[in-house]
């Protein structure tokens, strides 16, 4: 971030657009001490920021870095024109790369498929939990093509200690899918426990069992209003905007 600023500053124009994703933001949050010196401010200054997600624009803000916050448009997804029917049994989709699965909340998933034998997990990014995994545990791998999957699922469960806005969260709503997630977003049950993702279990499979269980519409429709068109209409929108008033404090110093 130091090289792209003093790059800015020789081209004497703010030259530099930076899109903070979450782990760009857990780092700055450890080693951003320097951020809030002189030079570390005269340094971004050149630079324009954004996040993609509130939460996110908040953790940078706590390492002298001011953001804008806005939806990327390559995160953005097509909405398929009608939901998918809902498999007849609840079934459940994970995340947990293995590089680190308990990071993306490996634990919280594990309990759940014991204390839940009826409902059906599939996990992508890995190829084998470990660490005593019932029977109702599918292990995928890694899944180069997941519109073919989410179909196939009743609800995503994402509760990572860290996110950003995560597609695999907007893709899932575009679907008329159910999100547990460890943030706010519309559509989304936030759980930041096990008894609460139980609790958002719980009531999927009730629902379920009395045949009640309807298409998440709110969550299609906060995943419309992030589609791709929007979302780059709003990040070119800003950036003219920031550049232009950029444009104007300069003329105005050189007036002065």
């Amino acid at each position: 971030i130091a090289v792209l600023g003093v790059l800015a500053r020789l081209r004497s124009k703010p030259a530099v657009i930076v899109y903070w994703a979450g782990s760009d933001v857990m780092e700055a949050a450890r080693s951003g001490s320097w951020a809030r010196g002189p030079v570390g401010r005269w340094l971004l200054g050149a630079m324009v920021h954004f996040v993609t997600a509130p939460w996110l624009q908040g953790e940078l803000a706590g390492a002298g870095i001011r953001a804008q916050q806005l939806y990327l448009p390559a995160w953005a997804v097509s909405i398929p024109e009608r939901v998918p029917p809902f498999p007849a049994q609840v079934r459940v989709l994970a995340y947990l790369p293995g590089a680190d699965p308990r990071f993306y909340g490996a634990e919280f998933i594990r309990r759940l498929s014991m204390e839940f034998p009826s409902v059906e997990f599939v996990i992508v990014g890995q190829d084998a939990p470990t660490g005593g995994w019932p029977g109702n545990v599918q292990v995928l791998g890694w899944v180069s093509d997941m519109s073919q999957l989410y179909p196939r699922v009743t609800a995503l469960i994402r509760l990572p200690r860290h996110d950003s806005m995560a597609r695999m969260v907007v893709e899932a709503l575009s679907y008329g899918r159910y999100v547990a997630w460890t943030h706010a977003f519309p559509g989304v049950c936030r759980c930041e426990s096990l008894p609460q993702v139980r609790s958002f279990l719980a009531d999927l499979v009730a629902k379920a069992d009395r045949g009640a269980l309807a298409p998440n519409e709110e969550g299609r429709q906060a995943a419309r209003d992030i589609g791709p068109e929007p979302s780059l209409a709003r990040l070119l929108d800003a950036i003219d905007k920031e550049l232009s008033r950029r444009s104007r404090g300069r003329r105005g110093a050189v007036r002065t």
